[in-house]
Parts: structure tokens; C-alpha cells; sequence
């Protein structure tokens, strides 16, 4: 990030500086996850703050930047950023790791649970986010097609959101009432699973023996229920006949 040689002199910046600056650390963070920017908006945010130029689209994107970092410490009641929560309670996050992690939202959305992956026992990895459309039309299609039901669903299969800035934990909330068969668990970390080399939503990654052997993108108007079995075929997976994919 080339703006950063301004970090030892931010107080000379102007305040417009400032907040370009915090929108190219933004933009940083969403591009590369370290965990370094959430430091780096801190203090721009401390500078906009100390001349009464902090504005809500600065704690915004602060908070993503914190929310991306998986840094918890930035998002605590009495954080900066805490009213990007609109008079919430940050939840509290997990230590995040380099290891196959990932969170799932407790149902009052104070804070998260964390699990291991254990990517040994599964057939699919689904790479997802409630917010996007795709996403939704994928699950709509399995919830009325026991078949596709059956290659998504169940222990064997496990939906992963990207490391990205969602602040609200309630979208995994509603989703997981909605479609209790195929929650959507949140990464830990990307760089725990160094395999998936690409996080667009929907992503199917086909497994076997903890390894990806074939990957499915995207979720067209007709769906991809037909490349969705042809990698399982060619995996040597046999079809789930149990619509709850056990």
C-alpha cells in the first residue's frame, strides 16, 4: 500500500487525506486480510477523531477494516468503532487463528462460537454469504429438490462465509432459521484453508480425503445441480439417497 509512508507523519495530513487514506487502508484490508490494517485505521481514526472530523461512514469502515483484521480488540463497547453497531454491543469474536476455524453466531448475536473443521470427513465445502443473491437461489433450489438437498446438506458438507466485513451477526441468524439444513458458518481465517484459492460466493468445493479434487462456480439462472453431480461422480462419491445427507 503506497500511502503508508504517510503513517509516521498523519497529523500533517489534511483531514480529507485522512479519510482517503482510511478508504485505500479499507480497500487493503478486504484485498489482502492482514491483520496489520486494523492498526493502521485505528490511528487515522484517532486523528480524525481528535479534530471532530470522525465521521459514521469513517467508524464504518473502521469497524469492517477491524471486522476483516478479526481483530476483537477494536470492537469492544467502548471501541471507537462500537457505533457502527447502532447502539449494540459489538459481539465478542474469537481468537482467531491460521487453523481450519471457523464461528458460528450464538442465536442473540452477542457473540460467536468456534469450531475446527474437520476437513477429513467432508464431501463439500460451500464457499457462501446470506447477502448474496446467487447464494440465496442455490439454497431456494436445494430446499425443493431432495437431490441437490442431499449433496449440500448433512455432516459431510459445510458452508463457509468469506473473511470479509460483515458487522451484523444476525444475517447468519435469519439465515439459519430459514434454512436450518444449510447454515452458513463464518471462516476464521482464509489462510487456514489454503486449498480454496478462490472465496466468490457460491463456490462448491468437491473433497476426498481432506484434499479438493474438483471445484463448481457460481449459480447461474438454471443452477449447476448437473456440474454439481459430475464432480461428485468423478470424485467417487456415491449419491446420498437420506435428504438430510447423512
Amino acid at each position: 500500500m503506497h500511502a503508508m509512508h504517510h503513517l509516521d507523519a498523519l497529523s500533517a495530513l489534511c483531514t480529507q487525506d485522512l479519510r482517503m487514506l482510511l478508504r485505500a487502508t479499507h480497500a487493503a484490508a478486504v484485498a489482502s486480510k492482514h491483520s496489520r490494517y486494523s492498526g493502521i485505521a485505528q490511528r487515522i481514526g484517532m486523528q480524525l477523531k481528535g479534530r471532530g472530523a470522525l465521521q459514521s461512514a469513517d467508524i464504518r469502515d473502521g469497524a469492517r477494516i477491524a471486522m476483516i483484521s478479526r481483530d476483537g480488540s477494536a470492537l469492544t463497547s467502548g471501541s471507537m468503532w462500537s457505533s457502527a453497531f447502532n447502539g449494540a454491543r459489538p459481539p465478542t469474536l474469537p481468537k482467531a487463528t491460521a487453523d481450519v476455524d471457523y464461528w458460528t453466531p450464538d442465536p442473540d448475536g452477542a457473540g460467536y462460537g468456534k469450531a475446527t473443521a474437520e476437513i477429513a470427513s467432508l464431501d463439500i465445502l460451500v464457499i457462501a454469504h446470506p447477502t448474496c443473491g446467487f447464494t440465496r437461489a442455490a439454497a431456494d433450489a436445494a430446499q425443493t429438490d431432495p437431490e441437490l438437498r442431499s449433496m449440500l446438506s448433512g455432516r459431510r458438507a459445510l458452508w463457509l462465509s468469506p473473511q470479509d466485513g460483515t458487522l451484523d451477526p444476525r444475517v447468519f441468524i435469519d439465515w439459519r432459521e430459514r434454512h436450518p439444513d444449510l447454515p452458513i458458518h463464518i471462516v476464521g481465517r482464509q489462510s487456514g484453508f489454503p486449498e480454496l484459492g478462490y472465496w466468490g460466493t457460491p463456490t462448491f468445493y468437491i473433497l476426498r480425503d481432506g484434499k479438493v479434487v474438483a471445484r463448481v462456480v457460481g449459480w447461474p439462472s438454471g443452477g449447476n445441480k448437473a456440474a454439481l453431480q459430475k464432480a461428485f461422480a468423478d470424485a467417487g462419491i456415491a449419491p446420498r439417497v437420506d435428504p438430510a445427507g447423512r
